[in-house]
């Protein structure tokens, strides 16, 4: 019997990035009116058949960039740019392969650069296998804003409804109200001012005006006044004016 030929690195690549099936798209969100493929799915489907072939892939950064961004609320959003090499290195000969690869993420806190280490290896497996989404194509492209920019202008599927859209702006509104400091006080008495008992009701140009105001700090007195003229009227009406908001986090 002839003695088995081992087969060659790119050989066993190519099995490996072969046997990597197609994903489903199992992540969602409440607030999101997309779907997508998680990191992780597609980290276990690549690591079991890299470790059959006996291949490892070595991260390496070579360099990161850190800009501040301005929302059109006015929010300050931290954008990491990853630059990343990889060496798939083969584990049965001094074989390897040397790519160079782009992560890109937006952040308000301090999850951007953890968010683009997942984007550019989650991209690179998926270039390196031709892994296809299981959809008409990557709906990651059409959530050209988030709900920290103008979350009402996003691009609608046709399977959202009217609902899911309103959710969508109430979770936006309240993430605001807790990075500007909004108490529960000052947001009924914003509504109320607007002839509205929920952030649902005001129309997209009412939202996005609602989101700037939800960020911006500093304008107790300003919601204070709104309050005051509120009483007064429901006191001209006849109606027991309601207590004026204070600078307390009342509810929060």
């Amino acid at each position: 019997m002839g003695k088995r030929i081992a087969q060659q690195f790119t050989e066993r690549l190519l099995k490996a990035c072969h046997n990597v099936p197609g994903l489903d798209k199992l992540g969602n969100a409440p607030d999101a009116d997309y779907d997508w493929v998680k990191a992780a799915q597609i980290f276990i489907a690549f690591r079991a058949e890299l470790k059959k072939a006996k291949i490892l892939i070595l991260p390496n950064e070579i360099s990161c960039e850190t800009v501040q961004v301005e929302a059109v609320t006015g929010m300050k959003l931290n954008q990491v740019t990853l630059k990343k090499e990889f060496v798939i290195q083969d584990c049965c000969s001094a074989e390897k392969l040397t790519l160079t690869a782009f992560g890109q993420a937006m952040d308000e806190a301090d999850k951007a650069l953890n968010k683009a280490k997942t984007a550019v290896f989650k991209y690179l497996l998926r270039d390196l296998g031709l892994i296809p989404w299981l959809d008409v194509d990557d709906s990651e492209h059409d959530q050209s804003v988030n709900d920290y920019t103008a979350p009402v202008e996003s691009k609608k599927r046709g399977s959202q409804s009217a609902h899911q859209l309103a959710i969508r702006n109430v979770v936006a509104f309240t993430r605001a109200c807790q990075v500007g400091g909004k108490t529960l006080i000052q947001q009924a008495a914003y509504l109320h001012a607007l002839g509205k008992k929920d952030i649902a009701e005001l129309t997209p140009e009412q939202h996005k005006v609602a989101m700037k105001w939800a960020f911006k700090n500093g304008d107790l007195a300003e919601v204070m006044e709104m309050s005051r003229n509120i009483a007064e009227k429901k006191k001209a009406n006849g109606a027991a004016p309601e207590p004026e908001p204070t600078s307390g986090m009342v509810g929060d």
